[in-house]
Parts: structure tokens; sequence; C-alpha cells
């Protein structure tokens, strides 16, 4: 009975989109129910066997997140408050379901990420080359458009909602299966999918960002090298993307290199997903060095009342999201403030610290840059990543004292 509760987790946290029930959200409560169940029966093993510093960061995030929640949510909570709450809950379940798994059956866990691995790219190569429609009702009413979103010039969705979602999920597949000691050619085909099936802007924005943070990382001389490189792509290179006259079925990546590379200040303005994400970003930034790192609490009602007084002294802003901050990492640091960081850098460092090779480096650093987006750490990816990170620093430490 612990095998399988242990399998239902993984498999959901692993297909998180699929619906069984209609609901209108994207990321369905599967994974986050069965992950409870597991949490409730190897809580003690994790907290014997997790480093100290992690366990304690992740149990006083969970309680502080409960109490920022019963301060400024109740007695007139929404259904958004939940969904902030499970911030705070989803990482603890996670990270110990899959830190326990990982350990006590290493081999059935790496088997079941390997072939969810193999599903996810052979849906995707059968969207791409049959039919977008196909295995698409499997995630609902959001499958619905899937021919509309190919023929916009975007990817397929593979088993998620939307094709960034499917980009970012297969990044962080790659990372989970990097972090495993995975078949390369496996890591490599999550990868080609992110980019060339997905066709994910911002998957891409983040296999850039996370590029940037590992040559800062791993060696002065590589960033020296990408930033000649970056010169000479702007001196060369600049002609053939401007003059591009975008079609109807021109490449959405190349077209806002395109856009950028033209007019760099007025980049936010000029396509309306990048103002919400980035601009939102911004803004976030803004309010939680106005807040002095002071939480503001997770009231949706009062963020709406806020955001409006946030729009109206920047006109460059179309608009911002009415369930809070785009940023996965900033929302944290807005809703509870300081606390915030005594979780974030722990989980952020343990990950990071996986990384075996300048290749992993950015692997890994690419997965953990996702989360800098509008895409929340309650979600299974991240509790997976630190699980099998933590799970990966036990194996180091326990060969380690056998062999002293």
């Amino acid at each position: 009975m612990r095998n399988l509760f242990f399998c239902l987790a993984a498999f959901f946290s692993l297909f998180p989109y699929i619906q069984i029930i209609p609901l209108d959200t994207y990321t369905q409560p599967y994974a986050f129910i069965f992950s409870l169940i597991c949490f409730l029966f190897c809580a003690q093993t994790f907290f014997d066997r997790c480093l100290r510093i992690e366990s304690f960061s992740l149990l006083l995030f969970f309680l502080f997140g409960f109490l920022i929640f019963l301060i400024s949510s109740l007695p007139n909570f929404s259904p958004q408050d939940l969904k902030a709450l499970l911030i705070y809950i989803s990482p603890l379940c996670f990270s110990a379901t899959f830190f326990v798994f990982s350990l006590e059956r290493p081999d059935l866990f790496h088997k079941i990420v390997k072939i969810s691995a193999l599903i996810w790219i052979s849906v995707g190569l059968a969207q791409y080359f049959i039919s977008p429609n196909l295995f698409a009702g499997l995630v609902g009413g959001w499958g619905e458009a899937a021919g509309g979103i190919v023929e916009s010039g975007r990817g397929v969705l593979g088993l998620a909602p939307e094709p960034t979602h499917f980009g970012f999920h297969m990044l962080l597949l790659a990372s989970i299966l990097y972090i495993l000691k995975s078949n390369r050619l496996l890591i490599a085909l999550c990868i080609f999918s992110s980019i060339f099936l997905a066709r994910s802007s911002s998957a891409i924005l983040a296999m850039a960002i996370g590029l940037f943070l590992c040559l800062l990382v791993r060696s002065r001389i590589l960033f020296f090298l990408l930033s000649i490189s970056i010169l000479l792509f702007f001196v060369f290179g600049r002609t053939d993307f401007t003059t591009e006259q975008p079609g109807e079925d021109a490449n959405r990546i190349l077209l806002l290199l395109s856009l950028f590379l033209n007019n760099p200040t007025d980049f936010l303005m000029i396509d309306g997903s990048i103002n919400l994400r980035i601009g939102g970003i911004i803004v976030g930034y803004d309010l939680i060095l106005d807040s002095w790192l002071l939480p503001n609490g997770m009231s949706n009602l009062d963020w709406i009342a806020r955001s409006r007084e946030i729009l109206n002294p920047r006109p460059w802003l179309y608009d911002i999201s009415d369930s809070g901050i785009p940023s996965g990492y900033l929302i944290v640091i807005y809703q509870v403030g300081f606390i915030g960081f005594m979780f974030l850098l722990p989980a952020i460092y343990r990950i990071s610290s996986a990384a075996r090779s300048a290749l992993g480096t950015w692997i890994v650093f690419t997965a953990l840059s996702i989360f800098l987006g509008q895409y929340m750490i309650s979600n299974p990816g991240f509790g997976l990543l630190y699980g099998c990170a933590a799970a990966e620093w036990f194996r180091k430490r326990q060969a380690a004292s056998n062999f002293d």
C-alpha cells in the first residue's frame, strides 16, 4: 500500500495537468492529495534523514505561511487564497515524499520518471507530425484550442494546457533526470522537446537565464566568451532578424528577438504576454522594496484592490495578474516577507549543488529559472527537484561516511 501511494503521487506529479474531474485550473489537485497522504507516513523518515536546516526551513515555511493566511485571509477567504496557501504546504509534502521515495525505492522511482519523460516526448511528436489534437482532451477544455495554437505559430500542447507549460515541464524533467543520473540522450530529448515541439519563448528565456547564471558560477572565461558572442550577434546577426517580415507562420521566438533588437526600451509594450509577465515581475520587485521586506499577506481581495493603484502610475503596464505577482519566487517574498528567504535560499542552494558539471549546472539553473516567472513553487515540479536533490546529497554523505 505504501508503494502504491508513492507511485500514485509520482504519476500525478509527473502528469500534473491531466484532468479526471473538470476543474477550472491548470494544475490538478491529485498530486498534492497523494503526496499529502505519503507525507503522513514518511514524515518521520524525512525529518530523521534530511539535513536539519532544510527540514526546519520547510516546516517553518509551512507554519509561517499558514499563520499569514489566518491573519490576512480569514474570515472572508477566497479560492485564490487557498491556492496561495498551497504555495507554503506543497513544497513540504512533495519534497518529503520524493526524498523518501527516491531513497527507499530508487530504481522504481527512476523508472517512473523515465517512462513519464518518454510519454511526454512521444505525445509531443505525435501532435507535431500527425495532429495537434491528439491526446489534447486529457487536459480538459484547455485542449480544445490545440489546433488554433499551432496555427498561430506556437508549439504543441503535449499533455499541458498550453505550450509554455509543456516547455517548462520538459525542462524540469530534464533537470530531474540529470539529478537521477539518467540517460543523457533522454535528457537531450527533453530539452529538444522544449525548444522544437513546445516552441515556448518563455522556456527559451529560462534556458538563457540558466546559461547566464551557469557562466557566472562556473567560469569567468566562459562568461567573457558569451559576452563576445552576444556582441558579434548584435553586429553581424541583427540584419537577418530585423529585415524579416513576420507572416502568419513566423516563428514567435525570432519575432520577439527581432522586436527587442529593434527597440529594447519599448520591448515591454510590443508583446502583450511579455508585458504581463516581465512587467509584473518588475512591479513585484518594486512592491517588495516599498514594503521593506515585510509581509503583505495573501488576501486576494486586498491584492485586487491594490492592483488598480499599481496600474494608474504605470501607463506602460497593460495589466497585472489578478492572482498576484507573476513570479514563483517574488510572490513568496511579497506575501510573507523576509521569512521567505529562509526557505528559498536553502532550497535553491540544495538544488543547485546537485550539479556535477558545467552542462549540469546549466540544466539545473534553467529549471530554477522557470520559477522566476509565473510558475508557482506549489507546482509538483519544484518539490520533485528539491526532494531528488536532497536525496542525492544524503547518498553522498552516506557514501562518504561509509568510506571513512
